[in-house]
């Protein structure tokens, strides 16, 4: 009833079946982790003199803001030492680190 990463599940309630014979738990009984990420970004627009022709752009984003982990799924096969267990973090695509960025751009345009 209460999750951890080094028991997801209650691994009692699971064997593998006989030899040649299908098991009788359902398909997709089991619920991993969710995943979460918020970001923000700030967009500020200073002129130039007088008329505004010409303007500096100051551009922060925040990735990741509240730093929170996103873990993957949980180890689910039967038999196995790491059954249940969560082992890894996930990642929203490969290139994603999953920690907090701060990106901060500065643009004249004129």
């Amino acid at each position: 009833s209460h999750p951890t990463i080094a028991q997801w599940f209650n691994t009692a309630a699971f064997s593998n079946p006989a030899a040649f014979t299908f098991g009788n738990s359902g398909r997709d009984i089991l619920r991993g982790p969710g995943f979460w990420d918020f970001d923000v970004s700030l967009n500020k627009r200073f002129p130039i003199g007088a008329e505004s022709r010409y303007h500096v752009d100051l551009r922060t984003d925040f990735y990741n803001i509240f730093n929170h982990p996103n873990f993957a799924q949980p180890n689910s096969t039967v038999g196995s030492a790491a059954t249940g267990t969560i082992t890894a973090i996930a990642y929203s695509n490969t290139n994603n680190n999953p920690s907090r960025q701060i990106q901060v751009g500065l643009a004249f345009v004129f």
